[in-house]
């Protein structure tokens, strides 16, 4: 909880002393891509978690998407995606002619694998969730999480016209 109230402190500070970072800081914009971007080819499940990310980025109240590299203040690029099943548990009971019934849950988790990019920086990152719309949503709340976290570097490395 101290780091936090530090952090507003300090990053209040900073905008107090570096009045157009205040103005600019508004929005972050974002470039949302996939790996198969330039080969001319595509992939149908990296395809719709790329909808699916861009959708839940553009929900975030600090962050906007934009159509172009040249336009973003940062990259994220879906690279892949996957699923597995998870063992729920194994239950029993006995059902109307004593006899002994046994079964199993198991339910399946879906994950969304990314990378954040700025200039030469990467940052690898996942969303898991029970659909893949959820899983992308996870990686949208770690995307925003981590503007928040480097707001004022990213704020400072804009370009003028950028």
């Amino acid at each position: 909880m101290r780091v936090v109230a530090m952090s507003v402190v300090c990053l209040s500070v900073l905008l107090l002393m570096r009045p157009e970072l205040a103005a600019a800081q508004g929005t972050i914009r974002v470039y949302v891509t996939s790996a198969d971007e330039g080969s001319g080819f595509t992939s149908k499940g990296t395809d719709d978690s790329l909808l699916d990310l861009t959708k839940a980025l553009g929900k975030k109240r600090r962050l906007a998407v934009v159509n172009s590299r040249s336009e973003a203040d940062i990259v994220v690029r879906v690279e892949s995606r996957d699923s597995h099943a998870e063992m729920g548990g194994v239950y029993s009971y006995k059902d109307s002619k004593g006899k002994t019934q046994v079964y199993s849950t198991s339910k399946t988790e879906r994950v969304v694998y990314a990378t954040l990019e700025v200039d030469e920086y990467r940052h690898q990152m996942h969303g898991e969730g029970p659909t893949w719309t959820s899983a992308s949503e996870k990686v949208a709340g770690q995307v925003d999480k981590w503007v928040d976290q480097n707001l004022v570097r990213i704020v400072e490395r804009r370009q003028p016209g950028r």
